[in-house]
């Protein structure tokens, strides 16, 4: 006997509408992982794409300086921000979907991660010439870390700071001779007064006495002049200084720049983008010998038609437009410097204060008024320290060496005659363990202000650049050291499509998000 049974296909329907809800909830969670998955690989497109843009900076600069500036002007001589903001779109969109053998991977690979950037602007910003400077002094420094660690800069930085000592002791040096001048001036005034109502009076006393007789007096000889130290140098600091000092067999090139374009004298560029300054000595030492390694001085320099100025340091020192004014300018500061150091010396020498002294008391002799020998006789010594510090700025600038501090043995001027020995060729003598021009230049750096010394540098590496082709209109305060970037991505579901009534993927969604790059926080250079 066959018996017939009957399927219920209610168990089926039941089983699929479970498979279906199951489905449903697996691939809503595929499309919140996807969705947390195109965050990171969008984060990760971002900085690929900031890197490809900050990897265009300016080679010329990088090679001949050591650091990396982005030049935000492309070339053409101010910020262009649609070009960046473009270059940044085209990066992030290669990277998104790449093109492989010209065609869009996007049709020929899967992709879980599909999605396109919609647009890419620059927010915020940095440039070179923000807070004074202080972003490209940092740059700097930490190129130099790696060189002069701690340890070494702390030993720099006393050797340093005896220059401001002496080019204080320097300033006060012509005080101290104007004053002295004053006194012998007034003292001789004075006296020639007190002559004067002498022979007035004897004049009336021997006319009372014989009116009708002719009475003839002899004067006496002539005192005999003495030499003014502190005229004679006050006179000879009156002439050009580069005449008074330069060596005969060298001079100085006639290369100039536009003060015009000078950092400090013009309208600059500023970025947005928040800077804390943090510079320390340390920072200061780091970029002091930065300085001293990338830029020539007088007794360094070699004709370089690339270079805008010969003297670069002289430069950074005094700002002038000329390499002449420059030199002209550092030999007066460094005139004080060694005024400063000399005088110093003849503070401990016995002798020569006393040679000072005797030589104060023969002209205030004829005065009566001895007793401000003491004052005049300083002022002679400063004097002196004068002469010699014009015979060692002769020694410096010819490549010799001259110790900050002298001692008897190294001393060169006599007093006697000391007029004829500043004016004519004659040198200080050599300190084979002295310094040369260079390092007295070195430890003047050390005195100037930071923001002086940073422009000034930024200053000397636009002007090279406008002698190179291509470089002519850069500018330094278009020179980009950071950024920050908001980038917006558009991308269609992809997992909760397939399992929707109404089909979703025609509904794109976007989402955005922030990102910077900065070459100080990613510095790796020479």
């Amino acid at each position: 006997m066959n018996v017939r049974k009957k399927d219920q296909a209610s168990i089926t329907v039941f089983a699929s509408l479970s498979l279906l809800l199951v489905a449903s909830f697996l691939l809503v969670l595929l499309e919140a992982a996807r969705v947390h998955g195109l965050s990171s690989y969008a984060k990760m497109v971002r900085m690929q794409s900031l890197e490809s843009l900050f990897s265009n900076y300016n080679r010329h600069i990088f090679d001949e300086y050591g650091i990396f500036l982005l030049d935000g002007g492309f070339g053409k001589g101010q910020m262009d921000f649609a070009g960046i903001n473009g270059c940044l779109q085209d990066y992030s969109q290669n990277n998104l979907r790449p093109v492989i053998g010209g065609i869009p991977s996007y049709g020929t690979t899967v992709n879980a991660y599909q999605m396109d950037a919609v647009s890419c602007a620059v927010e915020n910003y940095l440039v070179a010439t923000d807070a004074d400077g202080a972003p490209f002094r940092h740059m700097i420094a930490l190129r130099q870390k790696k060189l002069f660690p701690v340890s070494v800069a702390s030993n720099l930085r006393d050797g340093y700071q005896q220059a401001d000592t002496f080019q204080s002791r320097g300033r006060q040096n012509q005080t101290d001779m104007d004053q002295a001048n004053t006194h012998i001036e007034q003292a001789k005034q004075e006296r020639e007064e007190q002559r004067r109502r002498a022979r007035e009076l004897a004049e009336q006393m021997e006319s009372e006495d014989a009116p009708d007789q002719d009475v003839s007096r002899e004067e006496g000889p002539p005192e005999p002049e003495i030499e003014n130290p502190i005229e004679t140098m006050k006179t000879l600091r009156s002439r050009d200084l580069l005449d008074l000092v330069l060596p005969a067999s060298k001079g100085v090139s006639n290369k100039s720049i536009p003060s015009e374009e000078m950092l400090l004298k013009r309208e600059l560029l500023s970025g947005n983008m928040e800077y804390e300054a943090d510079t320390d000595w340390y920072e200061d030492i780091l970029f002091l010998q930065y300085l001293n390694e990338q830029f020539d001085c007088f007794t360094t320099a070699t004709a370089d038609e690339t270079h805008a100025l010969d003297l670069e340091k002289e430069y950074l020192l005094c700002g002038k437009a000329s390499d002449r004014e420059n030199l002209k300018a550092v030999v007066g500061e460094l005139l004080l410097i060694r005024e400063g150091a000399n005088f110093l010396y003849l503070q401990t020498d016995t002798v020569k204060q006393e040679e000072a002294y005797a030589v104060a008391t023969a002209l205030l002799a004829s005065t009566g008024l001895v007793g401000l020998a003491g004052v005049v006789a300083q002022g002679i010594l400063a004097a002196w320290a004068f002469a010699e510090s014009v015979l060692d700025i002769r020694t410096l600038l010819n490549d010799g060496k001259i110790s900050w501090m002298k001692t008897a043995a190294d001393w060169t001027t006599d007093l006697s005659g000391i007029g004829q020995l500043a004016s004519g060729t004659m040198e200080a003598k050599r300190c084979a363990n002295g310094e040369d021009y260079e390092g007295y230049i070195e430890k003047m750096l050390f005195l100037k202000g930071r923001r002086e010394l940073n422009f000034r540098t930024m200053d000397l590496m636009e002007q090279q650049l406008h002698h190179l082709s291509g470089y002519e209109t850069a500018k330094m305060d278009q020179m980009l050291l950071a950024v920050n970037v908001r980038f917006e991505y558009q991308a269609r579901p992809l997992f909760s499509g397939l399992v929707t009534v109404e089909t979703l993927s025609d509904r794109p969604y976007t989402f955005a998000a922030n990102e910077s790059f900065s070459y100080l926080s990613n510095y790796n250079g020479k």
